[in-house]
């Protein structure tokens, strides 16, 4: 029988099969809540690894820790929050080039550092997009607070004939624009 580890491990490589056959680079790696670091997130945005803490500073273990799957992943890190001034030799200057995802086949504009907080779009909500992406067909869509409007580009590109999508940050509006632009 397989260990815990072992078995998260073996789970994690079929489910990265399963994204690259959907098209989809983006996923959460690590969920520290549910895995024993609250506080602690570890996003795969393409081919970069973003880091980000919101609570404690990490201790130098955990530090070596992330550094050491990043290095298994063969992806650049880049931390965003209280780390990265702590942590020398990671990717700073790639934090702060856009690049593009793919999400079920879906381009996404995607920049670790911005003038705002949180990444462009945002990893939890990867199944409820999927969801959209099957039932959108033929249906208007009302998305209110929709931050940068991934959502409402997945439901667009999947055939949803109408789709209103509302937030009151212009910053995110104007990504949502970029968003629909690559699609």
């Amino acid at each position: 029988a397989l260990d815990d580890k072992a078995l998260m491990e073996q789970r994690r490589a079929a489910l990265l099969v399963r994204l690259r056959e959907q098209g989809t680079d983006s996923l959460r790696v690590f969920h520290g809540t549910v895995e024993g670091r609250a506080g602690l997130t570890l996003d795969r945005y393409g081919s970069v690894l973003l880091a980000q803490t919101f609570r404690e500073p990490l201790s130098a273990d955990e530090l070596d820790a992330v550094r050491q799957h990043a290095a298994q992943l063969s992806l650049p890190l880049v931390w965003n929050h209280r780390e990265r001034e702590r942590v020398p030799g990671y990717a700073d200057e790639l934090a702060l080039v856009p690049q593009v995802c793919r999400e079920h086949g879906t381009a996404l504009a995607f920049q670790a550092r911005h003038r705002g907080q949180d990444p462009w779009f945002f990893l939890d909500l990867r199944l409820g997009r999927g969801v959209l992406a099957r039932e959108a067909a033929g249906k208007s869509f009302l998305n209110l607070y929709s931050y940068t409007a991934a959502a409402s580009v997945v439901a667009l590109q999947h055939g949803a004939h109408t789709c209103l999508t509302a937030d009151f940050a212009a910053s995110a509006l104007e990504v949502a624009k970029r968003h629909a632009e690559l699609n």
